[in-house]
Parts: structure tokens; C-alpha cells; sequence
């Protein structure tokens, strides 16, 4: 029998916005940050959820320019699917939030956790495959 999972998807380019990124100097955003939880702050930028946010936005692309006297500068998503990092034993339609974060500029898949959130599980990849004690899932704004 044919097998289906759900995949990561881009609806279009409406789902799509630019927003200056980070605190400014010396808060750098880079390619590897790419796939970060985001959350809107008060100088007309996004930056990193903090463990326990609710997860606004997620980073799509960074420009190798500042904006705004030092602020990464980028492109952010609000709907979609993305693949974030769970602890393990997560079940499929569990709401998330954003989890403990990696450090800026490391490589390391997002974080998510259950909590009373927009966002949701749609597909659990299995136990340990995005490191110790966290399983890769794919998660989705729920619907409105």
C-alpha cells in the first residue's frame, strides 16, 4: 500500500513578511538561524521566543545587510508547516509552544513543547531523531 505523510509546505508569497530582526548590534541572525521561533517586539522587529512563548512567527530567510542602525534583517512566516524539535513521547494534534531556544548562529533544529498554543503537531517522526530525549515533528498554525 502507498504511504502518506504530511510534509513541509509555503501556502505563497502572501504568507510571507520582511521584518528587521534581533536587539540590534551585536545580535546577529544568520543562515543557520533559519527555522527560529519568532515573536514580535517593541521596535518593529521579531526575535527569538523565549521557553514558554507563544510562537508568532517563524524565519525564513536572512539578508546579509542591517536595517535600523544594527538589526538583522529577514524574512519571517506566520502560517505554514515547519519541522521544530519535540521532547519525546509528544502525541500528533498536541498545541505547542516555543520550548527552550539554541543559541543564535548553532545549527540546532527549534524547539518546541506542549503548552496551550496556535501552533500544533501534525506528524511525530519518531523517538531521538532530532537529539537526546527530543523527537523531530512537524507542527501548523491551527486554524482560526
Amino acid at each position: 500500500m502507498t504511504q502518506f505523510a504530511f510534509g513541509v509546505t509555503i501556502k505563497d508569497e502572501r504568507d510571507l513578511e520582511s521584518s528587521s530582526l534581533g536587539t540590534g548590534v551585536g545580535n546577529t541572525y544568520v543562515t543557520g538561524d533559519i527555522g527560529r521561533l519568532l515573536k514580535m517586539a517593541s521596535a518593529q522587529n521579531h526575535v527569538v521566543c523565549a521557553d514558554g512563548d507563544p510562537i508568532e512567527a517563524v524565519l525564513v530567510a536572512v539578508e546579509p545587510f542591517t536595517v535600523n542602525d544594527g538589526f538583522s534583517f529577514g524574512t519571517i512566516r506566520r502560517t505554514g508547516r515547519i519541522e521544530a524539535a519535540a521532547p519525546n513521547g509528544i502525541a500528533n494534534l498536541a498545541t505547542v509552544v516555543a520550548g527552550a531556544q539554541p543559541a543564535l548562529g548553532s545549527a540546532v533544529m527549534a524547539r518546541v513543547k506542549a503548552g496551550a498554543g496556535k501552533w500544533r503537531v501534525v506528524r511525530v517522526n519518531g523517538n531521538d531523531t532530532a537529539g537526546a530525549g527530543f523527537t523531530k515533528v512537524l507542527i501548523e498554525r491551527s486554524p482560526l
